[in-house]
C-alpha cells in the first residue's frame, strides 16, 4: 500500500482507481494515481490517454476508442501457488478377451478419426473463422446465460452476477470479494445433472452466498469463450476462484470436469481459508487509510474552522478600524466645517460693521431708544432712528459679541416678532416707525438654537 498523506484517497477515488487499474492493466499504484491525477480524476479520459499513448492514435479526445478495443481487465493466470483440480471422466475398462480384441481393433481407426478430423477443423479455421472469436455484445451473451440457468434451476441456486465479466472483476476487487468463474459447455451430456446436484447443492450454494460474487457464461457464447481462452480453462463444467493478491486480481483455483457436491465443498473451503488472511490484511490496509482519510479530513475541517473564525476576527478587527477612521474622518470634517462656517460667518460679520450706520444724537428728534434684554440676561442700550430699517436693528446684534448666531426679536406685549431679518420672502423690512415704534421700547432677543 502507498503511504503517507499524498497517497491518501477518498472511496469514490480508490474505486476509480481499481478499475482503471483494470482497464489499462497497469500494476503500479502511484503510476495510476499520477495519471489519474493528471487527467483530473476522469476514468474515461484517463483511460484514453493511456489507450491512445499505446495503441499511437494521434489524439484520443478527437478519436475516442470504441468499447471493443478496451483492454481486458487484467487477471494474474500463472500463479504458481494456484491449485487446479480436474476431474476427468470415466470410462468403462474393457472386460473379457473378447472387449480386449474390439478395444484393440477399434484403437487405430479412432486415432485416425481424431488426427484427420482435427487437420479438417485446423483448415476450415481459414477459411470459416470461429464466430465465437467476435464479441459483439458480451452483456447479452451473459444475460442469456443467467436468465436461462435461473429458470431452468429455481430459487436454490448460485446468485449470478448479471454484468460483465469485467465488471464483476472490478466489483470483487472493489469490495474484497472472492470472485467465481463458471463456464460450461451446453454439449456436456451429465451438464444438468451437474448443475442440479453440485451447483445447486443447498450447502454449496450457502457456502458461496456472502463470500464471492459469481459470474456464469456458456462458452458457445463469444463472452464465454473468450473468457474460458483468458483464464485457460481445459475442461467443462469449469469452475475458477479469483482473489485480490499483491494488488492483482488472481486465479488461485481452477476447478475443471464433473465434481460432485462433496468434493467441491473442501476443496472450495481450503481456498477461502487459504487467501482469507490475505484480503483481511487489504482490508485492514484501507480501514486504515480511511480513517487516516477521516483523521486528516477532520484536521483539514477543523483547520477550515479555525481559519474561518480568524478571518472573521480580522475582518472584525478591520471594520472596527475603519468605522473608527470613518468616525474620525467624519468629526474632521465637521470640525471644519464648523471652522469654515464661523470663519464665514466672522467675514460677514466684518463687512456688515462696515457698512452699519452711525448712532444718532440723543438730540435727535428722529433718534428713539431701544432697550434689548440678551437670552444671557446682558442688555443692551442704543439710539435709532425711526427711519432705519428693522435690518439695522437685526445687523447691530448680529454682530454683537454678546448676541446669539441665530435669533429673533420680539416685544413684550402684545408679543410680535420684529420682521428685521432680510429674507427671500422679505428683503427689505420695514422701518421702526412703519412697524409702529416711534418711542422708547424694551425688546426681546430669544435664542433660535436654545
Amino acid at each position: 500500500m502507498a503511504e503517507g498523506g499524498e497517497s491518501l484517497l477518498t472511496d469514490e477515488e480508490t474505486e476509480k482507481l481499481l478499475h482503471f487499474q483494470e482497464l489499462t492493466g497497469i500494476d503500479n499504484f502511484d503510476e495510476c494515481r499520477q495519471l489519474l491525477t493528471a487527467n483530473g480524476w476522469d476514468l474515461e479520459v484517463a483511460v484514453q490517454f493511456v489507450l491512445s499513448r499505446q495503441d499511437g492514435w494521434q489524439s484520443a479526445f478527437h478519436e475516442p476508442p470504441q468499447v471493443s478495443q478496451q483492454r481486458e481487465p487484467q487477471v494474474n493466470v500463472d500463479q504458481p501457488e494456484a491449485r487446479t483440480l480436474t476431474v476427468e471422466r470415466a470410462s468403462a475398462a474393457p472386460r473379457g478377451v473378447q472387449d480386449w480384441v474390439v478395444s484393440v481393433l477399434q484403437f487405430p481407426y479412432y486415432l485416425i478419426y481424431s488426427i484427420v478430423f482435427g487437420v479438417i477443423n485446423f483448415l476450415l479455421t481459414f477459411f470459416r473463422p470461429d464466430p465465437r472469436l467476435n464479441v459483439v455484445d458480451p452483456l447479452g451473451d451473459v444475460m442469456t446465460f443467467v436468465n436461462a440457468f435461473n429458470q431452468k434451476y429455481g430459487p436454490v441456486r448460485p446468485n449470478f452476477h448479471e454484468g460483465t465479466y469485467g465488471e464483476a472483476l472490478t466489483i470483487a476487487k472493489r469490495d474484497l470479494l472472492f470472485m467465481l468463474v463458471y463456464l460450461q459447455d451446453e454439449r456436456e451430456p451429465e451438464l444438468d445433472n451437474y448443475c442440479r446436484l453440485t451447483l445447486c447443492d443447498p450447502r454449496v450454494v450457502n457456502l458461496i452466498r456472502h463470500r464471492t460474487i459469481v459470474w456464469g457464461c456458456g462458452v458457445n457464447s463469444p463472452e464465454g469463450y473468450r473468457v474460458s481462452r483468458a483464464l485457460k480453462a481445459t475442461h467443462f463444467p469449469f469452475l475458477g476462484v479469483i482473489v485480490l493478491r499483491n494488488g492483482r486480481m488472481t486465479v488461485v483455483q481452477r476447478i475443471q470436469g464433473l465434481i460432485g457436491a462433496h468434493d467441491l465443498l473442501p476443496a472450495l473451503a481450503r481456498v477461502f481459508d487459504h487467501n482469507e488472511e490475505g484480503l483481511e490484511v487489504v482490508r485492514q490496509e484501507r480501514t486504515q487509510q480511511y480513517l487516516n482519510q477521516s483523521l486528516r479530513q477532520q484536521q483539514d475541517e477543523a483547520y477550515e474552522v479555525s481559519l474561518r473564525a480568524d478571518q472573521e476576527k480580522d475582518r472584525k478587527k478591520r471594520e472596527q478600524v475603519e468605522s473608527a477612521r470613518r468616525a474620525a474622518e467624519e468629526e474632521q470634517n465637521r470640525d471644519l466645517d464648523v471652522r469654515r462656517r464661523r470663519q464665514e460667518m466672522e467675514q460677514r460679520k466684518d463687512l456688515i460693521r462696515q457698512f452699519l450706520p452711525p448712532e444718532p444724537e440723543p438730540t435727535d428728534p428722529e433718534a428713539i431708544v431701544v432697550v434689548l434684554k440678551l437670552p444671557n440676561g446682558v442688555r443692551l442700550e442704543r439710539r435709532f432712528s425711526k427711519t432705519d430699517s428693522l435690518s439695522v436693528l437685526y445687523n447691530y446684534l448680529f454682530v454683537h459679541e454678546a448676541a446669539p448666531d441665530d435669533f429673533q426679536v420680539v416685544t413684550n406685549f402684545p408679543r410680535k416678532v420684529l420682521p428685521c431679518q432680510p429674507t427671500q420672502e422679505n428683503p427689505n423690512p420695514p422701518t421702526f416707525a412703519e412697524f409702529g415704534i416711534h418711542k422708547a421700547e424694551l425688546l426681546f432677543v430669544h435664542d433660535n438654537q436654545a
